[in-house]
């Protein structure tokens, strides 16, 4: 049987079960605990000969789902959790230990850069925040006790893209440095940062790769098996495996996953083009276009897919920007991304609604500041929907101006 298939082929297809009567479809496990056949199997457990014993280990749907990811991400493991945060954490905490640095960009997700600063803080776990815009700053920043470096790529908000491959070599230069990557927003359908040399890769598989906004999970990949024994180990102890009902769920989801995705990168292309060229937006971020100036280095990591999160600010204040998501109809007003219906959120409200006005400034994080999670919709349909809200806020606002 062919060894290696395309990503289309490989997110449908995985162990080669040929047996009759043999369901097409994964079924479901539903088990907290799985029997021994007797007392001689309780060896074969513990020298794992045989794989399940209790639910905070292991399920039959986590043995047919994580292989299959591993493929997709190009990894000798991949492992469920159940959401993105834990995967984190847990990920984070095997590497980490008293007296340790971190090292993470300032555009990262912002609950990441909480656990960063805030909790590993008193486990006395220093963080070092550098900025996006001047990762050359990262040598300077890389001290003798810094055993990790956290990176997002693109990042949320603002879909910054870094020079992956110069990243790894500086931090090659160190070896106890590890280095841990949230690619969620590009998904290992175009971008695989284990083949770049980075040791750890996260997604919220509750994005893109689950897909349809009805779930929570995440999963952590890696090549190294000392960094699976330790996260495997903490999966067990912490407790935040993956239900086999969610592993069931995302199995079936990674089937349509590369149709999936460039829909939502098509879509999400053409409405950031639209945006752009819009007057009432003063400007957007999104890796493929053209006028972005890390363009040259999205072609180079994402090629020609940039998913469907798109970034805008509106030229206008809150009361513009809550006046404009107000009056869309496809685009409807929830947190998160990457699932088949298109999303809008008031960043500033929904995600530093707990932020002072300057930690705001310090992360960008303007009133003006709106993000489209853009669906798989007719994308003639959601850019009338934009169009048609920012035609209201224009219409106020030039009535304002005339008053």
């Amino acid at each position: 049987m062919k060894k290696s298939f395309s990503v289309k082929t490989a997110a449908i297809h995985g162990k080669d079960v040929k047996k009759s009567y043999s369901p097409v479809s994964t079924s479901v496990y539903r088990s907290s605990t799985y029997l021994f056949g007797d007392t001689s199997e309780i060896d074969k457990f513990y020298r794992k000969e045989l794989k399940f014993e209790y639910g905070r280990y292991n399920s039959p749907n986590l043995e047919a789902l994580e292989p299959k990811f591993a493929n997709l991400e190009g990894a000798e493991w991949s492992l469920f959790f159940n959401s993105g945060m834990s995967a984190y954490t847990t990920a984070c905490l095997s590497v980490l230990q008293s007296g340790d640095n971190v090292i993470i960009g300032n555009d990262s997700y912002r609950r990441l850069r909480g656990f960063c600063t805030n909790n590993l803080a008193r486990l006395g776990i220093t963080t070092t925040v550098i900025s996006m815009d001047d990762l050359a700053s990262l040598p300077a920043a890389i001290r003798p006790n810094t055993r990790l470096l956290v990176l997002e790529m693109p990042t949320n908000p603002y879909l910054r893209v870094c020079d992956l491959e110069e990243i790894v070599k500086i931090a090659k230069k160190h070896p106890y440095l590890k280095t841990l990557i949230d690619t969620t927003s590009a998904t290992p359908l175009i971008l695989k940062p284990l083949s770049y040399g980075v040791d750890l890769v996260i997604h919220s598989a509750s994005k893109y790769i689950a897909g349809h906004n009805d779930l929570i999970a995440g999963v952590v990949s890696g090549n190294c098996p000392e960094l699976y024994d330790s996260v495997v180990e903490n999966r067990h102890m912490f407790g935040g495996i993956c239900t086999p009902d969610n592993a069931w769920l995302i199995e079936r989801s990674l089937k349509t996953l590369p149709i999936r995705f460039r829909e939502h990168s098509e879509n999400g292309l053409r409405v950031a083009e639209f945006l752009e060229n819009h007057p009432l937006v003063e400007s957007v971020s999104y890796p493929l276009l053209k006028s972005n100036p890390e363009y040259k280095l999205a072609k180079k990591y994402l090629g020609d897919l940039g998913g469907g999160m798109v970034t805008f600010k509106l030229n206008g204040d809150k009361h513009d920007c809550f006046k404009f998501i107000d009056n869309l109809e496809l685009f409807r007003l929830a947190d998160s991304f990457g699932g088949t219906e298109s999303l809008v959120k008031h960043v500033a409200a929904i995600s530093y609604y707990n932020y002072s006005e300057a930690e705001r400034q310090q992360y960008n994080i303007t009133d003006n500041l709106i993000r489209l999670s853009v669906g798989i919709e007719d994308s003639c349909d959601l850019i009338d929907d934009l169009a048609r809200a920012l035609a209201f806020v224009g219409t106020k606002v030039a009535l304002a101006g005339g008053a």
